[in-house]
């Protein structure tokens, strides 16, 4: 093994790390990876008429942010005690539903 390989091999170690710690971070709890974006919601769900697609995203986006408060309240928590990325989703999906709405 060359200087150069010693050197950059715990970099490269360091950089991976980081990199699934972030991860790690981005879906903590790892449901939230499952869970579709305001986006997405908003590209997927059609209806037969602009009136029912409005219905049908508003349905979608309340009950996503009820399914985010059930799975805390699933595992001993309640509404105030949500880790920060779900207390994020569960808003964006709550804003996203008063606008449509």
């Amino acid at each position: 093994m060359n200087a150069k390989a010693v050197i950059l091999a715990p970099v490269a170690c360091l950089a991976l790390w980081h990199a699934v710690s972030l991860q790690a971070q981005v879906t903590n709890p790892p449901y939230l990876s499952q869970m579709p974006t305001v986006e997405g919601v908003m590209r997927d769900v059609k209806g037969v008429d602009p009136i029912d697609t409005t219905a049908r995203q508003a349905g979608v986006l309340w009950q996503l942010q009820g399914v985010i408060l059930n799975l805390a309240r699933g595992q001993g928590r309640n509404d105030f005690q949500l880790a920060p990325a779900e207390s994020r989703l569960s808003s964006e999906y709550r804003t996203a539903y008063y606008s449509v709405w």
